[in-house]
């Protein structure tokens, strides 16, 4: 699953204040929503996700926005 080009996305996100992490919808609960934070613009998806399901799309997310914003 995991390559060299996710962690090198990771890592330049981090370093440029680029988050996107998930977040439960209710107590107890194992659906989450992911929230993308832009320097401090967050966003957060409509789309609920199963546990299997949002640690992938976290890091397509975190690959997406390296080839987005990194030129």
């Amino acid at each position: 699953m995991f390559n060299d080009m996710q962690y090198d996305a990771f890592q330049w996100c981090v370093d440029n204040d680029i988050l996107v992490y998930c977040l439960p919808r209710k107590r107890g609960e194992k659906k989450f929503a992911i929230e993308v934070d832009i320097r401090g613009n967050k966003t957060r998806s409509d789309k609920i996700y199963d546990k299997e399901q949002v640690d992938t799309k976290i890091w397509e997310l975190y690959c997406h926005l390296y080839l987005k914003y990194n030129t």
